[in-house]
C-alpha cells in the first residue's frame, strides 16, 4: 500500500525517485535499462563479482516464491547473482537484508569509480 511504502521510506523521501510500473515489460519499455542484474538463490556467479554501475538496475523477486524459473530463464547466466551462504541449513535470505547487501555493494562500488 501506499501507506507502508511511505513508511518505509521515512524521512529520506526527498531523496528517492520512485516510480511505479504495471508490469516488467513496461518497465523495460520506459526505462530502457542498458544492465539488468537478477537476483537469485539459482544464480551462479556472487553478487561481489559484478561490475555495477551507474546504469544498473538490481532485480528481485518476492519474499516466498523469487523471480520464478520461467523469468530466469528469458534471461543471461551471467547476469544472475547470488549473495552465497556459508550454513546449508540456511536457504536464503529475508528480501530486505537480500536487497540491502546488494545495495551497499553496488554503492560501494559506485563510490570506489
Amino acid at each position: 500500500t501506499e501507506k507502508a511504502v511511505r513508511r518505509a521510506g521515512l524521512d529520506y523521501w526527498e531523496h528517492v525517485d520512485l516510480r511505479q510500473h504495471d508490469s516488467f515489460e513496461d518497465f523495460l519499455q520506459q526505462q530502457a535499462p542498458k544492465e539488468l542484474w537478477f537476483f537469485t538463490k539459482y544464480g551462479r556467479r556472487p553478487y561481489y563479482e559484478a561490475p555495477f554501475g551507474t546504469d544498473s538496475y538490481l532485480v528481485f523477486g518476492s519474499e516466498t516464491t523469487g523471480l520464478g524459473e520461467e523469468f530466469l530463464m528469458q534471461h543471461p547466466e551471467e547476469q544472475k547473482l547470488i549473495i552465497p551462504m556459508d550454513e546449508p541449513a540456511v536457504r536464503s535470505l529475508n528480501l530486505s537484508n537480500a536487497v540491502s547487501i546488494a545495495l551497499y555493494e553496488a554503492r560501494r562500488q559506485l563510490v570506489l569509480l
